[in-house]
């Protein structure tokens, strides 16, 4: 997981001056995801529950609070990436409205900050939706 990061991390870093696209990864825009971080760490003044910020296609970002059911298509575009500025612990579900499964048999524990690029659509593998719960972990960098 760590490596992963660091990996996405090196492309966010080559990417600050522009957005570039990578093959079999997609477009990174570290303005985009900043601005996706930031709306999230201002709406968690708001509502502390907020834990992420998400983008569908090349929208504007989105916060999302704890519990909240997310689907990973919304009016015909697919989200692009999530920007998580809280940890969470997230189940993804076959169905759009977070009702039929666990679609996979493990959760996914998310320190922060972490940028989480669906890559060549990788989501919908996945299933159609998911939902987030709190957790105790930290963020990956002191």
């Amino acid at each position: 997981m760590l490596f992963v990061f660091t990996i996405i991390a090196t492309l966010v870093t080559f990417s600050l001056a522009t957005a570039i696209s990578i093959p079999g990864v997609g477009e990174l825009d570290a303005e985009k995801d900043l601005a996706q971080y930031n709306a999230c760490v201002e709406a968690v003044e708001a509502d502390p529950d907020t834990f992420v910020g998400i983008r569908y296609g090349s929208g504007s970002p989105e916060t999302v609070v704890y519990s909240q059911c997310v689907p990973w298509r919304k009016n015909g575009a697919i989200i692009t990436n999530a920007v998580f500025c809280r940890p969470a612990t997230c189940y993804v579900f076959s169905d759009k409205e977070c009702k039929t499964g666990p679609s996979i048999p493990f959760n996914v524990i998310v320190p922060v900050p972490f940028d989480f690029l669906n890559t060549a659509d990788f989501v919908e593998y996945l299933g159609q939706s998911a939902y987030c719960s709190p957790n105790g972990l930290g963020t990956l960098i002191p």
